[in-house]
């Protein structure tokens, strides 16, 4: 993973421009668990084009898996944030690609089931079924 970001990084210092190397960066990071850092790239990403659905993906995948890192006995109002900071991310992915909701059901079940949304939770069940 490391010489993926190291490949990442050297791609981006020829072109800074350039979505794909630094969406790649993104996602490597997502799978290094550097969740902070894939967010601040997914949101410079995000501000450079708004339709990439899969940079809004990775933002929302990496604040629930801030999300999961935490105690919900001990730090349950830090769960609830983390949540509610993936919720718009995963709301924006399912817009830009609606078909693929295998991607961003699964999310957006967790999210709206932690954050009690009834009526959210049971459209995204009745989708997942």
């Amino acid at each position: 993973m490391e010489r993926a970001l190291a490949i990442a990084d050297s791609a981006l210092s020829v072109c800074e421009q350039c979505d794909l190397y630094l969406f790649a960066k993104s996602t490597t990071l997502l799978r290094m668990e550097k969740y902070e850092e894939c967010i601040k790239i997914s949101d410079e990403l995000i501000a450079r084009n708004d339709t990439m659905a899969q940079a809004y993906f990775n933002a929302g995948t990496a604040y629930l898996n801030l999300a999961l890192l935490l105690d919900p006995y001990k730090q349950k109002k830090q769960v609830q944030q983390r949540y509610s900071e993936a919720r718009p991310y995963m709301e924006r992915c399912r817009a830009l690609m609606p078909d693929e909701k295998e991607k961003w059901g699964p999310a957006l079940y967790r999210i709206y089931l932690n954050l009690n949304l009834g009526r959210q939770f049971d459209e995204i069940d009745r989708l997942l079924k």
